[in-house]
């Protein structure tokens, strides 16, 4: 019977470390998710402050050639 009991208490902690092994994948993929979103967010407020920038150079633009066009 002891026999029995070690062998059923075997299974078990091997189904343990399988569900360890499944969970710590889910949290790495959780992880890469996180990760890559964290990264596409940057990128995007990169693009957003270039496009300010654009926007800004292009107000300059536009009022001095308005300016110069009175001028005439």
């Amino acid at each position: 019977m002891a026999h029995g009991i070690e062998e059923r208490l075997q299974r078990l902690r091997e189904e343990l470390e399988l569900k360890r092994a499944i969970a710590e994948d889910i949290r790495a993929g959780r992880d890469r998710r996180q990760a890559s979103e964290i990264l596409e967010a940057e990128r995007q407020a990169a693009v957003l402050a270039e496009t300010e920038v654009d926007i800004r150079r292009l107000e300059q633009v536009i009022v001095q050639v308005e300016s110069m066009t009175r001028l005439n």
